[in-house]
């Protein structure tokens, strides 16, 4: 990752790409915290702090989901979801636990 970063000229791009190597980051530490704190490599302030972090970094990255998607290669199609377009007329009729009229 470290490498890959090196690569990147443009700074908006090296500074999205910064917080998606950070919010994977915490993600691992979080995951096996217990030990980390265990072997005291993590002090009970920083292990407090990774849920603040995670969510900065969520909300940084949320801003630039559109140009993530783009670059992963993530498909239109595989973002659809019938209730983020209009929820009233999604809940107006029992839809059984079903996606109708999904573009997939």
């Amino acid at each position: 990752m470290i490498e890959t970063l090196a690569k990147i000229k443009n700074a908006e791009n090296r500074k999205v790409f910064t917080a998606v190597i950070r919010l994977f980051a915490v993600e691992c530490i979080r995951r096996d915290l217990g030990f980390y704190m265990t072997e005291k490599a993590i002090s009970r302030d920083a292990a407090d702090n990774t849920t603040a972090t995670l969510h900065s970094l969520n909300n940084f990255l949320a801003d630039n989901v559109n140009g993530l998607l783009v670059s992963l290669n993530v498909p239109a199609h595989a973002l659809y979801v019938p209730i983020a377009g209009d929820w009233e007329k999604y809940y107006s009729a029992p839809n059984y636990g079903e996606i109708h009229g999904a573009k997939l």
